[in-house]
């Protein structure tokens, strides 16, 4: 009897709140079906009235304020029914919890760090990866190293180029064929100046620079302090080569 009446007493409560006509109480054994008639819930007839009297209001009014009165009715129910212990989750959401799993957590297999790339993998792929992930590695170290290698190639000074120069024609030879290149540059430069008017011939035969130690030194004690960090004693040589081959030049303008 206690059950029933405390639940008699819920259903009423939760009538008035929500306004509405509670449903019949079934009985729960033969006995108080046949001695008791279902029960009958009325709801207060002062409740009704100012709830037609809301809703006659609320027909009238402008969307926003319905919708403000139906939220802060919704409010004050779910309220209502939490403080009597029916809250039968009206308004009420449960936010859901995110569980934190570590890596491979709850997997039949363990996982296994890669010393290389730091990427987890199983126990069986991690030998095959392995192999792969070194060959890798390797093939970018090597890529790199090319790289700065050619950096630092262009950003060295050229370097000298191999030979001599002729003293008579400025070109440069290698040491193999500047022998046989000079007595022939000779005899043209021979034949040449025999075909220049007689104001314009040259009177002396070229000659090859003999220059010092001292000299080509303080050549490139100049060349150093000018800047020229990359100039050397053959860099001089060749310098004094061109400076006797510009002389040794014959006047072609003569012949138009």
């Amino acid at each position: 009897m206690n059950a029933a009446t405390n639940l008699t007493w819920l259903l009423k409560a939760r009538s008035r709140v929500l306004g509405t006509r509670p449903a019949k109480l079934a009985s729960t054994s033969t006995s108080a079906s046949t001695s008791r008639s279902p029960i009958r819930l009325r709801s207060r007839p002062g409740r009704t009235m100012s709830m037609t009297a809301s809703r006659r209001s609320t027909r009238h009014a402008s969307p926003l304020s319905r919708r403000s009165t139906a939220s802060s009715d919704s409010l004050v129910r779910s309220s209502r029914l939490a403080r009597l212990g029916l809250g039968l989750g009206l308004g009420q959401r449960s936010s859901p919890r995110r569980r934190s799993r570590s890596p491979g957590a709850g997997l039949p297999w363990s996982l296994e760090k890669c010393d290389v790339c730091q990427a987890n993998f199983t126990e069986y792929s991690l030998p095959f990866h392995a192999g792969v992930c070194q060959r890798r590695r390797t093939h970018e170290e090597d890529t790199i190293r090319a790289h700065v290698r050619q950096q630092l190639r262009d950003s060295q000074p050229p370097r000298r180029p191999p030979g001599t120069v002729c003293h008579i024609c400025g070109r440069r030879f290698t040491t193999a064929s500047w022998p046989k290149h000079e007595p022939i540059c000779l005899n043209k430069w021979i034949q040449w100046n025999s075909r220049m008017p007689r104001g314009h011939q040259r009177s002396t035969k070229p000659t090859r620079p003999q220059p010092t130690e001292d000299q080509l030194a303080d050549m490139v004690e100049a060349a150093l302090k000018s800047g020229r960090l990359e100039y050397t004693r053959e860099h001089a040589l060749d310098d004094v080569f061109l400076d006797a081959s510009r002389r040794n030049e014959l006047n072609w303008d003569v012949f138009g």
